[in-house]
C-alpha cells in the first residue's frame, strides 16, 4: 500500500474477522479491504461489498481498537482497495470511509 498509509497488521484476525490490512493514514486508524476482479463480467468489485460484509468489517475494526488501545483510542473508519484486471494492466481505486461509524460501540 501506498498514499502514505503505514501498515501496521496484515490478515490478521479479530472478533472472529479477517481484516486484510489495518494501517496509520495520519493519526487515523484505517481498516482496509481488499477486492479484486479480473473482469467484470460477474460484477465490480465495489459491488461485492454486500452489507454482510460490511457489518463484519465494523465488528473486527472494533475488536481491534478495543485489543490495542483503551477508550477512546484513535479516530477510525473503513477503506476499501479495489484492483480491476491483472498486471501490469490493472487499475486500483481507493475508496475511504466505506462504513460510517467505526469505533468503541461495534
Amino acid at each position: 500500500m501506498s498514499r502514505g498509509y503505514v501498515v501496521v497488521a496484515r490478515n490478521g484476525r479479530w472478533g472472529g474477522v479477517e481484516l486484510d490490512r489495518v494501517a496509520w493514514d495520519g493519526p487515523v486508524l484505517c481498516v482496509v479491504e481488499i477486492r479484486s476482479r479480473r473482469h467484470l463480467r460477474h460484477g465490480t468489485p465495489e459491488e461485492s461489498l454486500d452489507w454482510k460484509k460490511r457489518a463484519r468489517l465494523a465488528r473486527g475494526a472494533g475488536a481491534f481498537l478495543q485489543s490495542h488501545f483503551r477508550p477512546p483510542g484513535p479516530p477510525a473508519r473503513i477503506d476499501l482497495v479495489t484492483v480491476v484486471g491483472s498486471p501490469p494492466d490493472w487499475k486500483l481505486s481507493l475508496y475511504q470511509n466505506v462504513v460510517p461509524d467505526v469505533g468503541w460501540q461495534r
